[in-house]
């Protein structure tokens, strides 16, 4: 909405839209200073961890978990350094609004249910910043950056225009591959939503909203895509292209009016 026409999905995530590199000459350049000036100006000048070249190894590893459930364990391993220290950088991104972590949603549906919360960067270039991976995003990489995209359009709709009051993503425990990415609450109405990179949905990407049909209080049921035209299946969930996601939450129709 802020950027208005001038607004490209593709360049959002390749280098994120960060005011300072959205409006630089070379937005890549501009990124891989801003990672650069995080460690110098926001860390270092102000002691937030004693081991500085630590932190700068825990980054990168932290960058490869975005979108994922939180692994304290492997990013620990990955980095070198203890999951004391690790549960402290991770508090030291969200500190310094880098990153936020989401909640798993307890829908008590008589499954055993993830409950370790997943990890979002901020915007989509901080990522790819940390990871110094600058060049347009490859296949493996468009799905969570895509899905984490989408996590910080609705953080800030909720904290801006207050369109949610609760959220978490669902998942049941290991060895199930369902998941909503998103489950948003409003008083006792609940949005289920999922995030797919691809211009097409197969029927295995709404296993998880089927999944959930029976959430108390579930309103409606969405798949945000990047195809052409919005569709609904027939048994009600709706199919919708970035244009038309960006439209619902910006004329708060996400969720559905209130009923009576």
């Amino acid at each position: 909405a802020e950027l208005g026409r001038g607004f490209d999905l593709d360049a959002a995530l390749q280098h994120g839209t960060l005011p300072v590199v959205w409006s630089a000459p070379d937005r890549g350049d501009a990124l891989a200073a801003y990672a650069q000036l995080y460690l110098k100006e926001e860390i270092q000048a102000e002691a937030l961890v004693r081991n500085l070249p630590g932190f700068a190894r825990f980054l990168p590893v932290a960058a490869l978990f975005h979108g994922q459930v939180v692994n304290v364990a492997g990013i620990a391993r990955d980095a070198g350094a203890a999951r004391t220290t690790v549960n402290g950088y991770l508090e030291v991104l969200e500190d310094t609004l880098l990153a936020f972590r989401l909640p798993a949603f307890e829908a008590r549906l008589r499954v055993r249910e993830q409950r370790h919360p997943k990890l979002y960067w901020a915007d989509p270039g901080l990522p790819r910043a940390m990871k110094r991976h600058l060049g347009p995003p490859g296949p493996e990489e468009r799905g969570p950056l895509f899905e984490g995209w989408v996590a910080s359009l609705l953080r800030a709709y909720r904290d801006y225009r207050g369109l949610f009051e609760d959220w978490g993503y669902w998942a049941p425990g290991k060895g199930a591959s369902l998941e909503v990415d998103f489950v948003l609450r409003r008083g006792e109405d609940i949005v289920a939503l999922e995030v797919r990179s691809g211009r097409k949905v197969f029927e295995a990407d709404l296993r998880g909203l089927r999944a959930v049909a029976e959430l108390p209080g579930l309103r409606r049921r969405v798949v945000v895509y990047r195809g052409e035209r919005p569709q609904r299946t027939a048994d009600g969930i709706d199919l919708l292209p970035v244009a038309a996601f960006l439209a619902d939450l910006e004329g708060s129709r996400l969720f559905p009016a209130a009923r009576g």
